[in-house]
Order: C-alpha cells, then structure tokens, then sequence
C-alpha cells in the first residue's frame, strides 16, 4: 500500500474518531439538559461566542426568576464536562445579570440569564392576557 493510501486511511480514522467523540459530548449536553428540564420550568442556555475555547452556560430557573440549578461547560476538547456553579444558585436573574454585564469573561453566563430574563417576561406577559 503506498504512503498516499496510509494517509488517507490516518485522515479518514481520525474523522471517525472525531464524529465518535462529538455524538458522546453532544450525549452529555442531553442528558443535562433534560434532568434541569425535568425539576425547572424554565431552562436558559448560553454560549460565548469567540473562537477557540467554547464555554456553555445551562441554567434551571423557576417562576420567581430564581436559579435552581446552575452548570457551565468549559474546555477544549471533546472530552470537556458540565461543572455546577453553585454560587450562582439561590440568586435571582436580574441581581445576577447586572453583575456579569460587564464581565467579558463569563459572557456565556450572561447570555444564559438574559435568555431566561426573556423567557421570564414572555410567560409574565402570556399570564397577563
């Protein structure tokens, strides 16, 4: 077998690799959701949005805007886990937000209580129709 036939066999093995290990993490991803899902009427999801090192903010928020349940993401690679961040539980959206609009290095946290900000405001206003 000639080296252009060994390379592409190398390249086609770690393309597999890579979509083999992707499905796992978006497994991971899933199954967090859905278990803040089944104990919070409200989830918020949020991510940075720059190059390179992804981060992802997954908040349970109850009806009175308070976080429930609170994990975060963070890594390089594949093989990345969801952490709690158990000192945003307990707070409420809006104290929560006003402290990490000016923090450019949790923005996916950010995005994340301002996602659930809306989301509590749309409920607030199907309520009121």
């Amino acid at each position: 077998m000639g080296q252009t036939w060994k390379l592409l066999l190398v390249i086609l093995a770690m393309f597999l690799l890579q979509g083999i290990l992707v499905w796992f993490q978006t497994q991971r991803l899933r199954k967090t959701y859905e278990a803040v899902r089944a104990s919070n009427p409200i989830v918020a999801v949020g991510r940075s949005k720059k190059l390179g090192r992804s981060k992802i903010a997954l908040l349970g928020i109850s009806n009175d805007g308070i976080v429930q349940n609170a994990y975060a993401l963070t890594g390089i690679t594949v093989f990345s886990t969801f952490h709690k961040i158990p000192e945003l539980e307990g707070n409420s959206c809006a104290t929560l937000i006003e402290s990490f609009r000016a923090n450019p290095k949790e923005e996916y946290i950010y995005h994340a209580l301002n996602s659930a900000q809306n989301k509590l405001s749309e409920s607030t206003n199907e309520e009121q129709i």
